[in-house]
């Protein structure tokens, strides 16, 4: 398809090949669920965030509690941490995040609550939105060193 806009123009192609079978890996079994206020959450991993920027990682780590998650960060600017109210079916768990990729999907959901399943520190997160079933993110965790 060729589009012409004033001196513009804009050639697209269609792509050979077979589109990758993303179904196969979003998990679709996990041992927690957590339901948060999407706001929310994204104010305390920006907060956070600013901390955690030591070089590209940008780590922060969340600890999901029965009735709540702490967010931290460290590096050598300071030490950052942030709590929030949850709803959480299933086992606590302490993981790892770049910070980044999680402003990133949560800045384009538009829901209210959203839900965060995970399985284990090393296993991907599926964050879906509570009500309406529109949309799926995965986002891989940051692996821990035991120190």
């Amino acid at each position: 398809i060729l589009f012409s806009v004033g001196n513009t123009k804009i050639l697209s192609r269609l792509l050979e090949g077979e589109f990758i079978k993303y179904n196969s890996i979003i998990p679709e079994e996990y041992n927690l669920k957590v339901t948060v206020k999407r706001e929310e959450l994204l104010e305390c991993i920006e907060r956070a965030s600013l901390m955690g920027k030591d070089g590209n990682t940008n780590l922060i780590k969340l600890n999901i509690e029965k009735d709540n998650m702490i967010i931290t960060s460290n590096s050598q600017l300071g030490m950052v941490r942030e709590e929030i109210s949850i709803v959480l079916q299933g086992q606590n768990l302490q993981i790892a995040f770049n910070a980044k990729y999680l402003i990133d999907v949560l800045k384009t959901m538009e829901e209210e609550e959203i839900i965060m399943e995970l399985s284990s520190s090393v296993s991907p997160c599926v964050i879906r939105n509570k009500n309406v079933d529109n949309c799926i993110y995965l986002v891989l965790p940051v692996r821990l060193s035991n120190n």
